[in-house]
């Protein structure tokens, strides 16, 4: 008996096997039958499908970038006031600080019967100085700044009288116009005796009328001149200015 089973587990043993022997080569011929599986090569894109439908791009959205409102722009103005010709008749009783003698020699307010108006003039010079041989070299110099109108045509008027023992080739009055410093000077009049006759000679009170067009707009120096030139000191000359004004037209 114990022969008999040994018998029949070997048998089942090799039927098992057998089993399984064929479950493998029936697979296996299955396999061969359908043919391989196809193999994508290592690193090839795939291939994309022409019917396919692509996702929609995403639309932009405007920025709207806001317009800034215009400012008004506040500029300083800056207003100076024109400097006009003060004191011109010298009534004021003094020559500051609108006038100032700026020669060499002298000019002097005076009074008494020799304005051409008012109570006052002034008096470049000094008929004092000696004429055989005590006469200065040199200038009596009134000067005032103004600021000459930049419209129409500005007029210095200048009322004088000279009195001279000269000619006018060596002593005269003159208007000069320069720069505020006294520099770059114009020389717009001039005036005096023309014929020496060894005595005193006296213009009478003469107008002088100077055009200022040529500094329109500027500011300058007007100048009233009594200038002595003689060298050697003889014969004296001054002169009387009085009523000067700036006219904007003429």
């Amino acid at each position: 008996m114990p022969r008999r089973r040994m018998i029949l587990v070997t048998l089942l043993g090799t039927g098992l096997v057998a089993v399984a022997l064929f479950s493998v080569m029936a697979a296996t011929l299955a396999a061969k039958a359908e043919g391989p599986l196809p193999t994508l090569p290592v690193g090839t894109p795939p291939v994309p499908d022409p019917d396919a439908t692509m996702p929609p791009l995403p639309t932009a959205t405007p920025t709207i970038t806001p317009t800034p409102t215009p400012q008004p722009v506040h500029l300083p103005m800056v207003i100076r006031e024109l400097r006009d010709l003060e004191n011109g008749d010298f009534e004021m009783g003094r020559l500051p600080p609108h006038w100032e003698s700026v020669g060499e020699l002298n000019a002097q307010l005076v009074s008494g019967g020799l304005p051409r108006s008012g109570r006052y003039a002034v008096l470049l010079g000094d008929p004092k100085y000696d004429s055989a041989g005590g006469c200065p070299v040199g200038d009596a110099r009134l000067v005032q700044v103004i600021d000459v109108p930049s419209v129409g045509h500005p007029t210095l008027r200048v009322w004088y009288r000279i009195w001279s023992e000269d000619t006018l080739d060596y002593d005269f009055f003159a208007i000069d116009v320069a720069d505020t410093n006294g520099a770059n000077r114009d020389r717009l009049h001039r005036d005096g005796c023309t014929l020496w006759t060894g005595s005193l000679w006296s213009s009478g009170w003469r107008e002088a009328i100077v055009s200022l067009d040529n500094y329109r707009g500027r500011t300058v120096r007007v100048e009233l001149v009594n200038a002595l030139t003689n060298s050697d000191g003889w014969y004296n000359t001054w002169t009387y200015v009085d009523d000067i004004r700036l006219d904007p037209e003429r």
